[in-house]
Formats: structure tokens, C-alpha cells, sequence
């Protein structure tokens, strides 16, 4: 059961219980936070890993201009920088929604997405321009009418699309994600040339290539999962994107509605207008504030 904090008094009364949760969690990749008068201190941290750190810095960056645009009442906080949740008993700040979790999620792994390859901070305008580079990568008539993965071989789930994928020309998954792997396709090529692309977790319990693919002016095929990512709260199954059930009990059903070209066509339009809306910083940084306001409500 999440303990229910009151967001007003949490400096004074609280401190103690959230560095206590943040000290008793044995979970490698946690940042304790403060905001006080409208700016963001780092109380601790217990991170050991490069990329926990590239998030962290990505994440604080955020929040920083976040701040600039908002005023956010006196609060500590926890955020959680692994894929998969920790074992915390109050609300915190991480990768994704999981219905009975106490976690709200933050889109705190877009460091990998939407920055430079040597300055993983977040600033408006850059994000801006990057986002702008994607939708510029696509054309509007994609002529491969083919669903696309490519990926590691990871997980049971990926294995068993690839198995349902068997011997259908319209199919089109494949376990190659590095340069020298047979059927190697390009990311660059996969979101210029394809329209209909696979979403299938991987090793963790949720992708990230979700927030790629709905920049790509395409249709998502996505196998549902428990987690939710901050974009999927913000998209309807099956008016946004082709939903998949996650036993895949309905696969044959849904991989054959991308022969229905109409259908494609609303399904694109309306995952575009969502998504042109999402990623913009200025929406993103209203999105961050309402997760911190809202924490402890």
C-alpha cells in the first residue's frame, strides 16, 4: 500500500520518511531530490552505472527547466533510473505506470533519444530541433507496406512473434541489431522507407523505440505489457495504435488490419497529431511539473 504524503508539509515532516525509504530500497540507481525555493538541490544518490548517470543528468536537467518555467511548491523526492521498479512503499518518479505500483512515470531514459551523442542534458531547444530532425527523416508516402522489427534476441516474447512471423511476406522480424548481423537494416532506413513497425519489449518490461516510432509517420503494432511509458499514457489502444494482446492471442487478427489502407491511414494521422503534440518541450516540461505537483496526492 502506497503511504499517502501531504505534498505541503513534506520538507518539514517528511524528510525523514522519504530518506529513510530512499536508504532502506536496495536498488542501485536512485536520486534523492530536494526543491526548495523554486530550485533543485541532489540530496544523495546511489548509482554505479554510466548510463544510471547519463540519466540522472538528463533527468536533473529537465527538471532545472522545468523550474524556470514553473513554480513548484517545497518538496523531496525520490527518482528511480532502472527499467524495472524498485520496492518502494511511497510514490516516486520512474520509468513507467504500473497499475498497483507506486511509481509515476518520466520520460527518464530520452537521454538515449532526443540529445546529443556527447551532451546528455535535456534543454528545450535542442530537443525541439532534434524532434523537428525525425519528423524531417520521414517522408509522408511510405511506400513498404511491411511490419518491421529488427532487435536483439532477448526475451521469450520477441522469439514468439518471430515464430507467428514465419512464412508471412508481409512479416517482416528479424534479430539483427548491430552492423554485421544478417538482415541488418539501418535505423535511418527502417523509419524513412517502413510505416508499420513492431513494439516489443525486450529484456526489460518495456522499449523504448516507442518514442522513435511514433515520430516515424507510421502505424505501431504494439504487443501490450503491464508497464506504461509517459507516451502510451497519452495514446488510445486501437486509435492511436494497433493494440496486441499480451498472451498474443489476437496477432493473426491484428497483423492483417495493415492490408485495411484506410484504416492505416486514420490509425497514422491520428498517432502523428498525438505525438506532434507530445514531444514538444514546452508540453513535456508542463508534463514533468504535473508528476511532481501530483506526487504525493
Amino acid at each position: 500500500k502506497i503511504k499517502k504524503i501531504e505534498n505541503q508539509k513534506i520538507i518539514s515532516n517528511n524528510y525523514l520518511l522519504i530518506k529513510g525509504a530512499f536508504f532502506e530500497c536496495k536498488n542501485s540507481s536512485l536520486i534523492l531530490l530536494k526543491i526548495k525555493n523554486n530550485k533543485l538541490t541532489v540530496l544523495n544518490n546511489n548509482l554505479n552505472q554510466n548510463m544510471h548517470y547519463r540519466r540522472a543528468k538528463y533527468i536533473t536537467t529537465l527538471i532545472e527547466e522545468t523550474l524556470i518555467n514553473y513554480e513548484i511548491q517545497d518538496i523531496i523526492f525520490i527518482v528511480s533510473l532502472r527499467d524495472n521498479l524498485p520496492e518502494l512503499n511511497i510514490p516516486y518518479l520512474g520509468p513507467i505506470y504500473e497499475e498497483g505500483k507506486s511509481s509515476l512515470a518520466i520520460p527518464n531514459n530520452w537521454e538515449e533519444y532526443f540529445t546529443e551523442s556527447n551532451n546528455k542534458v535535456f534543454t528545450p531547444e535542442k530537443f525541439d530541433i532534434i524532434v523537428k530532425d525525425y519528423n524531417i527523416n520521414t517522408v509522408s508516402k511510405k511506400q513498404n507496406e511491411t511490419i518491421v522489427f529488427r532487435g536483439d534476441n532477448n526475451c521469450d516474447l520477441r522469439r514468439k512473434v518471430k515464430k507467428l512471423a514465419e512464412n508471412q511476406n508481409f512479416l517482416d522480424v528479424e534479430f539483427a541489431k548491430k552492423i554485421n548481423d544478417q538482415n541488418f537494416i539501418p535505423y535511418e532506413k527502417i523509419i524513412s522507407d517502413y510505416q508499420y513497425f513492431f513494439i516489443l519489449r525486450g529484456n526489460g518490461p518495456w522499449t523504448g523505440t516507442i518514442n522513435q516510432f511514433s515520430l516515424a509517420n507510421g502505424v505501431l503494432f504494439k504487443v501490450e505489457e503491464d508497464s506504461k511509458q509517459p507516451i502510451e499514457l497519452f495514446l488510445e489502444a486501437n486509435i492511436d495504435y494497433i493494440s496486441i494482446k499480451k498472451d498474443l492471442s489476437d496477432f493473426e487478427e491484428k497483423v492483417l488490419l495493415s492490408k485495411v489502407e484506410k484504416l492505416m491511414e486514420k490509425m497514422k494521422n491520428n498517432l502523428k497529431r498525438k505525438s506532434d503534440i507530445f514531444f514538444k518541450s514546452e508540453n513535456i516540461m508542463y508534463y514533468m511539473y504535473l508528476c511532481i505537483t501530483n506526487l504525493y496526492q
